[in-house]
């Protein structure tokens, strides 16, 4: 076998493990990018949403109560720019949304007064997400909203 014909085997070879070792890290990096938050419905979606457990300020009893169809859109707005949280920390749990669905599924979020949240069908089924835009204050925007006007 002649000199370059060796030379162009092994160029070859390096090639071919060069596409596999690339093509294994795009894969990889593509795995571990933060899939973003993707809200399975919309406010004209909602036929109700309550507000439980919800700690509003330094009131230590928490709050319960319907959030008025006129916030429903903002609370769910401040959901959207948030990604999964793959490095779950201990957070503190600042209130819980419980969503009733026009077609009569429920929707479960908790979330904490900073950006995190989880969410999903059920309680079990919640996934973690990081990033939430002011929920906590937009949900304490709600309960003034559901107040009656004196």
């Amino acid at each position: 076998m002649s000199a370059g014909l060796r030379w162009m085997q092994k160029a070859a070879i390096i090639a071919a493990l060069l596409l596999v070792v690339g093509t294994v890290c795009v894969v990889l990096v593509l795995q571990l990018r933060p899939k973003p938050f993707v809200l399975p419905f919309t406010a004209a979606d909602v036929a109700s949403m309550e507000a439980r457990r919800v700690y509003l300020g330094d009131d230590d009893v928490p709050k319960t109560f319907q959030v008025p169809p006129s916030s429903r859109n903002a609370i769910l707005a401040a959901l959207s720019p948030a990604h999964e949280d793959r490095d779950l920390s201990k957070w503190v749990v600042h209130g819980e949304l419980h969503v009733k669905k026009k077609d009569g599924r429920p929707y479960f979020i908790m979330f904490s007064a900073d950006d995190e949240f989880a969410a999903g069908p059920t309680h079990g089924e919640r996934v973690h997400y990081r990033g939430a835009d002011g929920l906590a204050q937009v949900v304490l925007d709600a309960c003034g909203a559901s107040q009656p006007k004196k």
